[in-house]
């Protein structure tokens, strides 16, 4: 899980992609220039343009085994060091700032895979 979302933040889309289970629909549909299996692209219109916000993982605060892998709850570090947190987007606060996000990981084809996208900031 450490390593999926190192290698986003590092720019290393290919290899981000052998650590991923999940959909690509949502990052399909927001590149519908883009093959929807050019998952390396995907990766990088979405870590660059459209939002997705690719950071490395600060903290496991919880880990809970489920029936078919593992949960996750994380914080993210910005590029600057810090604890990440999203304050709210598009003119509105939130109450309180999201800093924690749960991460499912799952047993794909004898791997484990990632299968959470980062956190989205419009």
């Amino acid at each position: 899980m450490r390593a999926f979302f190192s290698t986003l933040a590092n720019g290393q889309y290919a290899e981000a992609v052998h650590l991923y289970g999940g959909e690509y629909e949502i990052l399909a549909g927001w590149n519908p220039d883009l093959s929807p299996t050019d998952y390396e692209s995907l990766w990088q219109r979405g870590c660059g343009q459209n939002g997705l916000v690719c950071m490395e993982v600060l903290e496991v605060v919880n880990a809970v085994e489920t029936e078919s892998g593992f949960e996750f709850t994380v914080t993210f570090m910005t590029k600057d060091g810090e604890l990440f947190q999203f304050t709210g987007c598009c003119g509105e606060t939130l109450p309180e700032p999201i800093m924690e996000y749960v991460i499912g990981v799952e047993k794909v084809d004898g791997d484990y895979k990632v299968l959470s996208p980062p956190p989205y900031m419009p």
